[in-house]
């Protein structure tokens, strides 16, 4: 069998990873540079995976609201079901709507089945015409509520009726203390101002954190919207060491 030979050109396409159809010579391929995009924030994340494969992958978007939502009396879905198969036949619980399927009875009125999740499972929930007709708005998929639920026990199933709906931001807004951001660079102060919200009742402060130790305190105001969805836009600034609640 003759011996085939490569040519200098061959081990040079070949190098590159490119060779032609009929043996041609091809150049080099140019770099692609790819324009700068700031990196999407946490909530922003999340509701992409959710828009792109209808589930969450990185986390939940109710990870950071657990604490606000013990204030306020909010349980989980899994906590309350074990309750209710106990008896329990009321709750409030937060959760993201996953669906919204409507259906007609035979009467004619509108109900729906709607889909929920927490960070411990997913629920659902029945919801008649009069709760539908004034909660349609917020039983979007993507939102995130607080719902009343009332529920009966089937065997081992616990069957849930919708009540009432409101928004969790909302909510949590009411119960928040204020926040401490630690950073780095001051220069970080123009973009925490971006991610905050004016009209609300809660302080925030920034602490400089500088050589050797020393820290610089600066009071950024007094009446914030802070909820755990802005919370967390601030965590993600490049330049933010931590941010805490006061």
């Amino acid at each position: 069998m003759a011996a085939h030979r490569v040519s200098h050109g061959d081990v040079r396409r070949l190098a590159i990873g490119q060779h032609d159809l009929f043996g041609g010579a091809l150049t080099a391929p140019e770099d692609v540079v790819l324009p700068h995009r700031e990196a999407w924030l946490p909530m922003e994340r999340l509701a992409q995976e959710f828009e792109a494969v209808g589930f969450y992958l990185s986390g939940h978007p109710l990870d950071e609201y657990m604490k606000p939502l013990a204030k306020l009396g909010v349980d989980t879905w899994a906590s309350f079901h074990e309750k209710a198969l106990k008896g329990a036949s009321a709750a409030k619980l937060a959760g993201t709507v996953m669906y919204r399927q409507e259906r007609r009875s035979k009467s004619g009125n509108k109900f729906a089945f709607i889909g929920f999740s927490d960070p411990t499972g997913q629920f659902e929930a029945i919801c008649f015409s009069d709760t539908l007709a004034v909660s349609r708005d917020l039983l979007e998929p993507g939102k995130a509520v607080i719902a009343r639920l009332e529920a009966d026990v089937d065997g081992e199933e616990v069957k849930l009726r919708l009540q009432g709906v409101e928004l969790l931001d909302r909510a949590a807004a009411v119960v928040a203390a204020g926040l401490t951001v630690f950073v780095r660079d001051v220069k970080t102060i123009d973009s925490i101002g971006q991610r905050l919200v004016n009209g609300g009742d809660s302080p925030v402060r920034l602490i400089l954190q500088m050589e050797r130790g020393r820290e610089v305190e600066i009071a950024l105001g007094l009446k914030y919207t802070v909820t755990p969805q802005i919370k967390g836009a601030i965590k993600a600034i490049p330049g933010v060491i931590d941010v805490q609640d006061l």
